[in-house]
């Protein structure tokens, strides 16, 4: 948590870096354009295989960020001769957790997006009813 006189987005500016943060924020946009592109260009399985692939990218990538903090924080923690405090492994960790923090918060958007489209694009599919088979 951060602390009292630092907002929480600047906390997480400072836990995750610019860098990751603008890569993850590039990351959310062009799996939301490449989602609503696959949504009104492709048909049948090929959109929903393409779907599955594109909308979790951003927390996707915010997890290997994570798994790479984390094996950063334990290789210091293994190379340090000094008594581990708590309070500093907790604060590493806090920051690790940051980035699936900001990943999830950029996927969901699309993912509701993406969700609303197809409701919406089911629902307004004619209804074939006693379709003959021969």
């Amino acid at each position: 948590m951060p602390p009292n006189d630092e907002s929480l987005f600047g906390w997480i500016i400072e836990a995750i870096g610019l860098v990751r943060l603008i890569f993850l924020l590039v990351a959310a946009v062009v799996s939301l354009t490449l989602s609503l592109f696959a949504l009104y260009r492709s048909k049948g399985t090929t959109a929903g295989a393409l779907l599955l692939t594109l909308i979790p990218l951003p927390l996707v990538i915010a997890v290997l960020v994570c798994l790479n903090g984390m094996i950063a924080a334990a290789s210091v923690i293994a190379a340090s001769s000094t008594p581990i405090k708590p309070d500093e492994l907790a604060l590493g960790t806090s920051f690790a957790m940051a980035t699936p923090l900001a990943g999830l918060s950029l996927t969901l958007p699309t993912y509701l997006i993406v969700a609303c489209v197809m409701t919406r694009r089911a629902l307004s599919r004619p209804k074939v009813v006693g379709k003959k088979t021969t």
